[in-house]
């Protein structure tokens, strides 16, 4: 026989028949589950903040330093564009000295740099794998390159005499920056005060200043002008593969048509004849009739930072001096 348990009801003042409290013991149980689920999560709180394991200890480790890692090739990266960037500038003008024109725009690979910071791990050894295999093959492109380089420009014994013959001198002694007066291009014409086509560069000197060929070359042109318009005396030599160097407002000519001269030998005096508004030198470089900027090929007298100076000075719109 099931047993009852009665208590005493003092509104109704009867016992009554006791019912089992299921809201109570739910809270109680409830309670006592989140009370021990909090001790259990702050225990193992406690024990991960004080106790690692060995695989734990490695793997912080190894966060740590890659964290740190991370800043080094972020700044070593940095320092690499910044010397691409001189260096690609350099390429540029050199190709532009020696070639006479511009070089070609080419693809910027500088994005690829970024995935090996932004990647995850498992993608790090693909990304680092490309960027070897890039490099390597930049390498060779690059080896290739001064090879084929060499193989034109390095110059030989033999080819010595043959360098002479361009026009690589500055046909004034004791060049200096501030006797660049007016460069090639389109610049102001001293009469009339409106642009022209300047076909060579204006050097100041004194009277009387010797003026040097610019290259071992025949003199094909040696000319005395007694009208004060046009070039004045001017004398033109002819050099190898179709170079030509003229010199004009010249006060006297010391070489003759016909005659043979050498690089640096003196083959006139500056003047004022002609249409010459100060004494100076008119300079002109030609290829095959055509006349070309002559400082491009102003390279015996100048270090490298005078001549981006000069090259920066000649693009400026100055009054000419004929």
């Amino acid at each position: 026989m099931a047993s009852h348990k009665y208590y005493y009801n003092p509104k109704t003042l009867r016992y009554e028949l006791a019912r089992f409290p299921w809201a109570t013991w739910f809270f109680r149980v409830s309670g006592v589950a989140i009370v021990g689920c909090l001790f259990f999560y702050g225990l193992l709180l406690l024990v991960n903040r004080f106790t690692e394991s060995e695989l734990e200890h490695r793997l912080r480790t190894e966060n740590k330093a890659l964290k740190n890692h991370r800043g080094t090739v972020e700044q070593e990266l940095k320092n690499s564009r910044v010397a691409l960037a001189s260096l690609s500038g350099k390429d540029k003008e050199i190709y532009q000295r020696i070639f006479l024109n511009a070089k070609t725009a080419e693809v910027d690979d500088a994005g690829d740099a970024e995935d090996i910071l932004q990647t995850d791990l498992a993608g790090f050894h693909q990304v680092a794998d490309q960027l070897i295999s890039k490099t390597d093959a930049t390498q060779a492109k690059a080896s290739l390159a001064s090879w084929n380089f060499a193989q034109l420009f390095w110059p030989t014994k033999e080819d010595v005499s043959e360098l002479q013959q361009y026009p690589t001198l500055i046909p004034i002694s004791d060049f200096k920056l501030s006797q660049f007066v007016c460069g090639f291009g389109e610049q102001l014409n001293p009469f009339n005060k409106l642009l022209y086509h300047h076909e060579g560069v204006d050097l100041e000197a004194e009277l009387g200043a010797p003026v040097l060929a610019a290259g071992d070359g025949r003199v094909v042109i040696a000319v005395h002008q007694t009208t004060p318009y046009g070039e004045g005396n001017y004398i033109e030599i002819e050099h190898i593969n179709g170079y030509r160097t003229r010199y004009e407002h010249l006060a006297e000519v010391s070489v003759l048509r016909g005659q043979q001269v050498k690089q640096g030998q003196v083959i006139a005096q500056v003047g004022m004849t002609g249409e010459a508004t100060a004494p100076h030198l008119h300079y002109m470089v030609m290829k095959n009739g055509n006349p070309i900027n002559p400082i491009l090929f102003f390279t015996e007298q100048i270090d490298e930072r005078s001549w981006i100076q000069l090259a920066e000075i000649s693009k400026q719109v100055k009054q000419a001096l004929d």
